[in-house]
């Protein structure tokens, strides 16, 4: 996670600042995954991510940084498992974006973030299986293209990292993925 963030930082300085939104609300609907996996007992199983994530942008606290939080609802969908079983979960997460110039009606974006899965939940559900809440970890590279003054359309890249952890006789697993993602904005 530490280098992650710290490409995510370094790539950051290659981009003219700009004035971070102050009052954005978007929805993003992540419909792509690549390098997921779930983590259980040392085995691995490769998934699917997709998620639909509703986010409002505010409190800028630099000229170029806001503060995005966002409403995720995320299923891992583990592929190479009889049945396909998924994990289903449910995260708020905080995430301090930087703001950087592409082009006149394209800004971008990179942020990293922090949550927390208070639902995590297994489909179908496996008697005898629960898990706890899970701290959630992200970083993201995104990008909004302003269609109208204030509507747009907006894309990204996101790694993610969920520590699960298991409650009772249910062993803790680790969900990672990449995602891509598109979707809309309204920029108040």
């Amino acid at each position: 996670m530490l280098k992650t963030g710290l490409a995510l930082a370094l790539l950051a300085l290659g981009g003219a600042c700009t004035t971070a939104p102050s009052n954005v609300l978007g929805v993003n609907y992540h419909f792509a995954s690549t390098s997921s996996e779930v983590k259980t007992l040392g085995a691995t199983a490769d998934t699917d991510i997709t998620a639909l994530e509703a986010t409002y942008e505010f409190l800028p606290i630099l000229q170029n940084a806001n503060i995005a939080v966002s409403y995720l609802r995320r299923e891992d969908e583990q592929t190479n498992l009889p049945g396909n079983p998924t994990v289903e979960s449910d995260i708020v997460r905080a995430q301090l974006r930087f703001y950087f110039q592409l082009l006149e009606r394209v800004i971008w974006y990179v942020g990293p973030g922090i949550g927390y899965a208070f639902a995590v939940d297994p489909s179908p559900q496996i008697p005898g299986v629960e898990y706890d809440g899970s701290l959630y970890y992200d970083a993201e590279i995104g990008v909004k293209w302003y269609l109208l003054d204030r509507l747009g359309l907006s894309g990204l890249l996101n790694y993610s990292f969920i520590d699960v952890k298991g409650d009772g006789a249910t062993p803790d697993s680790d969900l990672e993925g990449i995602t891509f993602g598109a979707g809309v904005f309204i920029d108040f």
